[in-house]
């Protein structure tokens, strides 16, 4: 996660701050403390070649005299920005000009300054402290609503290095603490649903970075921890045996045996016909063919008779 600032007064832009996923250290120490870190070391601060140190710059210490106009907030993946938050900089501190009143635009559809959600800060949200079991501390924490684990959806947070995760969904990134999450659609996203690592930059800049420019990958960087192949693997294979549950019985509902559908009830039951003129050829035609037996069996009878009579 790297963050440039645009100032007034030069029109130029400036990386100020940069969190490596996976970085030793606290992000939000080093951002929120008044030292500086790897200001001499390009590789700390390259978005090209990135490396798992973090950045932090004197000009974050000295935000109020900067005059800085635009912040802006972009999650890139394989070199691609998939998604942006503009904020306006003017007369902010290095606090709240991450702040929904703040936001100008970004390539989510359904977040603006109106938008309903329940976090929107830098600070974010703290839970379960001193617990190691469940506490967790989202930080750039840009959140829409908690339904429990299985529903909590939002748009964007950052996991510091003292979380332990309050979710089983959690679980999975803790190895490369800090880990970033956000919605890889245009809207926001249900967190238990997001399954990989992502690599935030926040930047001021209005224009994307060129195709060369590409976010650090975790699972990238070599064989994937073991505890998260493991769950993965049970998570998939639970997955799997629902799956074939609900196959199996909706195959049993949608089958339909040939004797039990109407086409083959109508082939063997006449069609009534209400009408006048079919009531009266249906009364005709029995006329005729009770007349019909009705001779037949007179001759019948006559024949009998006369047999007994000789």
């Amino acid at each position: 996660m790297v963050m440039n600032i645009c100032t007034v007064s030069t029109e130029d832009w400036k990386l100020v701050f940069k969190v490596a996923t996976g970085g030793a250290g606290s992000f939000y120490d080093l951002y929120m403390g008044t030292g500086t870190l790897n200001m001499d070391n390009s590789a700390a601060q390259s978005l090209i070649t990135p490396i798992k140190q973090h950045f932090k710059s004197d000009f974050i210490n000295h935000w109020d005299a900067l005059q800085i106009d635009q912040v802006r907030v972009s999650v890139y993946k394989n070199g691609t920005e998939r998604a942006f938050f503009l904020f306006n900089g003017v007369g902010s501190s290095k606090t709240n000009w991450f702040s929904q009143s703040r936001l100008l635009n970004t390539s989510y559809t359904d977040l603006g300054q109106s938008t309903t959600t329940n976090y929107f800060s830098i600070n974010g949200h703290r839970k379960n402290l001193g617990n190691l079991q469940t506490q967790f501390f989202r930080r750039f924490f840009i959140n829409a609503n908690y339904g429990g684990c299985c529903c909590d959806k939002g748009w964007l947070f950052v996991s510091d290095i003292y979380s332990y995760g309050d979710c089983d969904w959690e679980h999975l990134y803790l190895p490369q603490k800090p880990f970033i999450i956000f919605s890889p659609q245009s809207t926001r996203s249900q967190y238990s649903n997001v399954d990989s690592y992502e690599c935030p930059v926040v930047q001021s800049s209005p224009v994307q970075l060129n195709e060369n420019t590409y976010c650090y990958l975790p699972q990238n960087s070599g064989s994937v921890p073991e505890t998260t192949t493991k769950i993965a693997v049970e998570q998939t294979t639970m997955a799997e045996s629902v799956l074939q549950d609900k196959v199996a019985k909706l195959k049993q509902e949608l089958t339909v045996t040939p004797k039990s559908t109407k086409k083959y009830l109508r082939s063997i039951v006449s069609a009534p016909d209400e009408r006048y003129s079919s009531r009266a050829l249906g009364v005709l035609g029995g006329v005729i063919i009770s007349v019909v037996v009705s001779f037949f069996v007179f001759l019948d009878i006559i024949g009998c008779l006369s047999r007994d009579t000789q």
